[in-house]
């Protein structure tokens, strides 16, 4: 493992598990009795305001009585001590990392405790029912609806995750299912980018084969012992693992949906991993060149 300075850290459903919110498609979940697509699609919203409305305003309610676990405990933890950057993006929507008092946040899936106003777009704290056809307080639009991000939307703050994965040293993966995109894609362009890759799961999930390193077992145990674990920042510049010039060729050898073949062939030549600034020119390269950013040519949508 070279010098860590840059950490993103990916949470699912698995974390809260512990605290008592039933994981996404588990046996007897909270999704029990509704398909996916009638509680969490853009059409299920259009064609039954009441129950998408309904359904969500049940699971705000229960955030009452959850509380953080050890691994959120942990993770804030992380957020107070580490001197270096630090993103953790969860694709959960309840706020359990923020009350364990994680603060370099980021909720991918949008969250129970803020309405959505589709009309104008702000995004406003909402802990009560939410009616259909409630009030935007900022346009005074009736079309409040719950700030979910539904199959087949794009996740919130992607270009912000994406500059993560483009600078992290380490990347973890905890309590997910591997299953939906583009979070699931997250592990395979860390590694394009040269950083090590970590999960810690209950199970092996989807995506475990494309991981350095797996532990299994509860998130309240084994991510307690990671953070215990992870080396104090350490002083000078990242360590220079592969050659930015050789990447900046390979780059301008390829077009933007072809980056990842092009890394490969860098690392391929035992140059290693990609150092700090040449993970942060792809992206800028990417731009530049008009294409797509490298998580929308992985895979473009939130999809199942």
């Amino acid at each position: 493992m070279h010098a860590i300075h840059n950490i993103l850290v990916l949470t699912g459903a698995g974390i809260s598990a512990e605290s008592g919110i039933a994981t996404f498609r588990g046996p007897g979940g909270l999704w029990e009795g509704h398909r996916v697509e009638d509680v969490c699609t853009p059409e299920a919203l259009a064609a039954d305001p009441a129950l998408v409305h309904r359904f969500y305003d049940l699971r705000r309610a229960a955030l009452t009585d959850v509380r953080p676990n050890a691994a959120h405990d942990a993770l804030a933890r992380l957020d107070r001590e580490w001197a270096g950057e630090l993103l953790i993006g969860t694709q959960n929507v309840d706020d359990l990392h923020e009350r364990a008092g994680a603060h370099r946040l980021v909720h991918m899936h949008g969250a129970l405790q803020s309405a959505l106003c589709p009309a104008c777009g702000i995004r406003e704290p909402w802990t009560g029912a939410l009616p259909p056809d409630s009030e935007c307080p900022n346009c005074g639009t009736f079309a409040l609806r719950p700030d979910i991000v539904f199959f087949g939307e794009m996740p919130y703050e992607m270009e912000r995750i994406e500059a993560a994965i483009a600078a992290a040293d380490l990347f973890v993966s905890i309590g997910t299912s591997g299953a939906v995109y583009p979070a699931a894609g997250f592990v395979q362009m860390a590694d394009a980018y040269g950083a090590d890759t970590l999960e810690l799961n209950l199970e092996r999930s989807a995506g475990s084969d494309f991981f350095a390193e797996t532990q299994l077992g509860p998130a309240s145990e084994l991510v307690p012992a990671w953070v215990d674990a992870v080396p104090s920042v350490p002083s000078g510049p990242s360590i220079v693992l592969a050659n930015d010039v050789e990447v900046r060729e390979a780059l301008s050898r390829s077009v933007a949906t072809d980056v990842t073949a092009a890394l490969t062939g860098v690392v391929s030549r035992g140059t290693g991993a990609l150092s700090r600034h040449a993970r942060l020119e792809l992206p800028r390269r990417l731009q530049s060149s008009g294409g797509s950013s490298f998580a929308e040519s992985a895979r473009p949508r939130y999809s199942p």
